[in-house]
């Protein structure tokens, strides 16, 4: 929750940002090559969010069979301790996987605002959802609307 609150106010300002900015003129060749930056850096947001989503996948992969066979081969109040460690396990790598996302994400596009802003292009943030496990998260590709 906290998280989904910071990615909000986070949003908020950079599309204040937007409203209360000034106009520039900016050269084609200049909006061409931040154009074509962005679109790098929504690639690699993107093996990112492929690779971050595989990898949960494989974690969850991995502790349903270790849960299944701990209730296959434990019973009574050992079968629930060994359980409950291993779910309490998983979903703290869940979600280790998800706060690595959010910073690497968070990071490419912020390096991408500053430099598009360095160059007097405006760029916004195109918020998707991702689900990882049963978590929806929003992450941040980025578009340019204007120079």
């Amino acid at each position: 929750m906290k998280r989904f609150l910071m990615v909000m106010v986070l949003s908020i300002l950079m599309l204040s940002s937007l409203v209360y900015g000034e106009e520039q003129s900016v050269d084609s060749d200049v909006l061409e090559m931040i154009t074509h930056e962005v679109d790098v850096t929504n690639e690699r947001i993107e093996n990112y969010i492929e690779a971050h989503v595989n990898y949960s996948e494989g974690v969850l992969i991995t502790y349903d069979k270790k849960i299944k066979f701990l209730n296959d081969y434990f019973s009574g109040k050992t079968r629930q301790y060994l359980t409950q460690l291993f779910t309490e396990k998983k979903d703290y790598l869940i979600d280790l996987i998800i706060d690595s996302l959010i910073k690497v994400t968070n990071a490419e596009a912020e390096r991408m605002f500053y430099r598009a802003e360095s160059f007097g292009v405006t760029v916004i943030c195109d918020y998707t959802f991702v689900i990882i496990d049963t978590k929806e998260i929003l992450i941040d590709p980025i578009r340019v609307v204007g120079g």
